[in-house]
C-alpha cells in the first residue's frame, strides 16, 4: 500500500463507481504489519482492539446488554486493565449468556471484539456491523462503496497516516492540552476536538495534519491518534 492509496477518499454520494481496489481491511492488515515491521513488538493491538469496539459502539443501541458488556470488557482488556485469561472469561460468559445463540447476528460485532486476537477482531466486528447497518438485505453498490468509505475514515482517526508519522514536541503538551486530551478521551467528548486544536495552537502546535483533524468532520473514537499522542498511548 502507498500513501496516495492510504490517503485516498472516495464521495459516499457518488453510486456509479466501483469500489476501491484497497478497502479498509487491507488497510487494518497494512498497519498491523507495519507495527510488527518497525516495532518488532505488537504495539498495535490496542488500536485495532480500539477500531473492533467502535465499530461496535456505532450500533450500540441494537446490542443486547450482554453485547454491551462485552465491548465495554474488550475496551478495558484494550487498555491493560484486563488480563487474557478474564478477556477469555467474558468470552466464555458471553457464549453462556447467549450472544452465541439467540443474540448471534445482533451480538456478532461484540462477540469478535471479544476475540483473543486484535487483527480478527478488527476485521470480524467491522463485517458484522456491515449486517446491522443493512439488516442482512443485499447492498446496492452505492452502500457497499458508503459502508467502505466509513470503516475507512475509522481506521485514519484511529491510526493517522502511518507514512508519515508526526512527531509531537514536549513543549505541545501543556497542562492545559494534556487535561483536555484526557477529558476528551474518559468522556468520549469528541465534540472537544476543535477546543484541542485551540489550545495545542496556543502552545506553539503549527502541524497542519494534527489541526486539521482536530477540527475536521472526524469521525473521533477512543485511539484518535492525536489524542493518543498527547497522552502518550500507543
Amino acid at each position: 500500500m502507498t500513501e496516495a492509496e492510504w490517503l485516498a477518499t472516495a464521495d459516499p454520494d457518488i453510486v456509479h463507481r466501483p469500489l476501491p481496489a484497497l478497502d479498509y481491511q487491507e488497510m487494518l492488515t497494512h498497519v498491523a504489519d507495519r507495527y510488527k515491521v518497525l516495532r518488532k513488538r505488537r504495539v498495535g493491538d490496542r488500536k485495532l482492539r480500539q477500531f473492533a469496539c467502535a465499530c461496535c459502539r456505532r450500533h450500540w443501541s441494537k446490542l443486547s446488554p450482554e453485547g454491551q458488556a462485552a465491548v465495554i470488557q474488550a475496551e478495558e482488556f484494550a487498555e491493560g486493565r484486563l488480563s487474557r485469561q478474564e478477556l477469555m472469561a467474558v468470552r466464555r460468559s458471553a457464549y453462556v449468556a447467549g450472544m452465541g445463540i439467540n443474540g448471534y447476528h445482533r451480538d456478532y460485532p461484540a462477540r469478535q471484539a471479544i476475540e483473543p486476537l486484535a487483527l480478527s477482531a478488527a476485521y470480524h466486528s467491522a463485517n458484522g456491523c456491515l449486517n446491522l447497518d443493512w439488516g442482512g438485505r443485499a447492498l446496492f453498490h452505492h452502500e457497499s462503496w458508503g459502508y467502505h468509505f466509513q470503516m475507512a475514515a475509522l481506521v485514519r482517526d484511529i491510526f493517522g497516516n502511518p507514512f508519515r508519522p508526526v512527531p509531537f514536541d514536549p513543549a505541545w503538551l501543556t497542562p492545559t492540552v494534556v487535561a483536555l486530551a484526557n477529558s476528551i478521551y474518559a468522556e468520549r467528548a469528541f465534540d472537544r476536538m476543535p477546543i484541542l486544536a485551540d489550545a495545542l495552537e496556543e502552545a506553539g502546535c503549527d502541524n497542519v495534519d494534527v489541526l486539521l483533524h482536530c477540527r475536521g468532520d472526524g469521525p473521533h473514537v477512543r485511539g484518535c491518534w492525536v489524542v493518543d499522542a498527547v497522552l502518550g498511548k500507543e
